[in-house]
Parts: structure tokens; C-alpha cells; sequence
């Protein structure tokens, strides 16, 4: 008779103690992890998102094997020869005139 009630509260104690551990865990955070997700369902969920966000902008993204190349690319700036320098001074000067002539008729 003895050991039945010891087998009791043993099983009283255990039950309490996981109730415990469980009210720990909720309170750790552990219970709100994230499942982890196997490659492929990686990409699925990520081709959805894709797909969803394409949508959303009204523009669809290609994937770069369709994108079209561009005709011409933009020149990085670098040396310049004499003539575009002085092209370039003109035009800036011509600016530079217009606009301090707009800017005294408007300030008076």
C-alpha cells in the first residue's frame, strides 16, 4: 500500500512538474518558434511571395536570363579631351549667366 501511494505522488509531482516546464517554455518564447522549413518549401513559399509582390507593383519581374540587355551602356566619367572640357566650361557658363540674370529680376 505504501508504494502505491508513493507511485501516486510521483505521478502528481511529474504532471505538475511538465505543467511548469510548459509554462516556462510559453513564457521563453520556445512554443512560437517557427517550424523549420525544408529547402524546397523555401522556394516554393519564396516563388509565391515572388509572384504576389509582382502583382501587388503591376510589374512582373523576370528572371535575368529574359531581361533585355541594354543597347548602351552609360559611360563612366574618366579623361576627357580638350574639346569636350571646353564644350562642357561653355555650356556651364551660359547656365551659370541665365541664372544669376533670373535671379536679380526676381529679388528686386
Amino acid at each position: 500500500m505504501h508504494e502505491s501511494i508513493v507511485a501516486l505522488a510521483i505521478e502528481a509531482l511529474e504532471r505538475r512538474k511538465e505543467a511548469i516546464q510548459a509554462e516556462i517554455d510559453a513564457l521563453k518564447g520556445a512554443s512560437s518558434k517557427r517550424p523549420k522549413w525544408s529547402a524546397a518549401a523555401r522556394k516554393a513559399q519564396r516563388q509565391r511571395m515572388r509572384a504576389y509582390w509582382a502583382t501587388k507593383k503591376g510589374t512582373a519581374k523576370h528572371s535575368k536570363a529574359s531581361k533585355p540587355s541594354r543597347p548602351t551602356a552609360r559611360k563612366k566619367p574618366g579623361s576627357q579631351s580638350a574639346a569636350a572640357r571646353k564644350a562642357i566650361s561653355v555650356r556651364m557658363k551660359a547656365y551659370w549667366a541665365k541664372r544669376k540674370a533670373g535671379r536679380g529680376k526676381s529679388s528686386q
